[in-house]
């Protein structure tokens, strides 16, 4: 893997890292998790370059499972 694979691979999993800590910020606030994930998909996020990016519902459920499976490294792009 490249040392720019690399970078992109690392700066694509702290955004994921973002996202899902919002989160696990309502959930710690008592929000239900489907309310949580919905208020959070719903929201902008910033991304590479500081451009807005939005986030789907289905996309942040994986992200969350592969942040309560694996943590960071769970995160971070798999190969295709």
């Amino acid at each position: 893997m490249t040392h720019m694979t690399q970078q992109v691979d690392e700066d694509e999993a702290i955004i994921r890292y973002l996202v899902v800590c919002q989160v696990c910020a309502a959930l710690a606030a008592g929000v239900p998790k489907t309310v949580a994930v919905e208020e959070v998909a719903a929201r902008p996020h910033l991304g590479r370059g500081g451009r807005s990016r939005r986030v789907g519902v289905r996309t942040l459920w994986r992200w969350l499972g592969q942040w309560e499976a694996g943590g960071l490294e769970g995160l971070r792009s798999e190969p295709r």
